[in-house]
Order: C-alpha cells, then structure tokens, then sequence
C-alpha cells in the first residue's frame, strides 16, 4: 500500500515538474493561458432575466424585454466598455460606460467586479420631452467560455436609479459574448 502511494505521488510530481519546465522554457502553454486572447475586443447583449420572466412582480417595471448591449477592449485584467440598454414598454434607455477588474482568470471562468456610469433617460408626464439622469452602479459579471471566441455571461448588478422612488435596484442578467480578436 505504502508502495503504491509512494509511486503515484512520484508520478504526480514528476508530471507536474515537467509540465512547470515545459511552461518555463516556452514549449508547453500554461494551463491558464488563452492563447493572447488577454487583449481582445469583445461585444455582449445580455437580458434582464427578471423582467424577462417577471420573477418579482412590479408595476413600474411589468414583464417585458430588458436589454443591454456592450462593446469593450479586455487588456489583461482589466476591460474598458460603452454600453447601451433598453427597456421598451416603459420607454427607458440607458447608455454609459464602465471598467471590471477580472479578479478569477481560469481557462473557461471568468469573474470580474466592476463599476459604470451614465445617463437614464426615460419620458416624463409633466414635460413633453425625456428626462435624464445620471446613474452608477456596482457589478459582479461571471463569463464561462464555450470556445475562445464565444462564451455565455451572467452579471449582477446593483443600479442607482434617481428616477425612482427607491436608491437603486438590483438586476440579474445573462446573455452572450463575441471575442474579436
């Protein structure tokens, strides 16, 4: 038994050290490496899973499809992004733009934290015309890879929402990512 044990922890490091020369001296990629598909555009269109399937219902936002696309530069860690979102039925859209921190880099997952800002722009009774808000918020987006190029989303994300009589509201998304590189 001892023997046995003592051969498969010799095999386990000897194909571990051997695959760590290899890392090193180039011949074998990490792992955790992508190809260079670190520095890379990518474009996202992601639905708001609640008002999609009305989970929590409201009357200020009623079932119906919450949409948001973004168009970003990943560079490392980090990813740089413009967004736009709408939300037909009740005439909101948003734009802005942001930054995530991929603090979780693994072959197929991805977790990053990050923060945006923009407008809220949305139709007003008492005007004639659209009133605009500026709006922030805090995000959790996780990206699970199907291939290099394409790879499913699901973000959290807490909106301060001046627009309403409540600070902010907490939405749920998921949806697609195109890498480009």
């Amino acid at each position: 038994m001892r023997k046995s044990l003592l051969i498969t922890a010799l095999l386990i490091g000897a194909t571990s050290f051997g695959q760590c020369l290899s890392v090193i001296n180039g011949r074998m990629s990490s792992p955790f490496d992508r190809g260079n598909l670190e520095n890379h555009w990518y474009f996202g269109g992601q639905f708001d899973i609640n008002n999609a399937f009305d989970i929590v219902e409201t009357d200020t936002e009623p079932q119906g499809l919450d949409y948001d696309v973004e168009v970003g530069l990943r560079k490392y860690a980090f990813a740089y992004y413009v967004f736009y979102g709408e939300y037909a039925k009740i005439e909101y859209t948003n734009y802005g733009l942001g930054i995530d921190y991929f603090a979780i880099n693994t072959r197929n997952i991805d977790v990053a934290i990050g923060v945006n800002a923009g407008v809220i722009s949305k139709p007003t009774p008492l005007t004639t015309g659209d009133v605009s808000y500026f709006t922030f918020a805090g995000r959790l987006k996780g990206l699970y890879s199907l291939t290099p190029y394409l790879g499913l989303t699901l973000t959290g994300q807490y909106q301060q929402r001046p627009d309403r009589d409540i600070n902010g509201v907490l939405e749920v998304m998921a949806g697609l990512q195109i890498n480009i590189k």
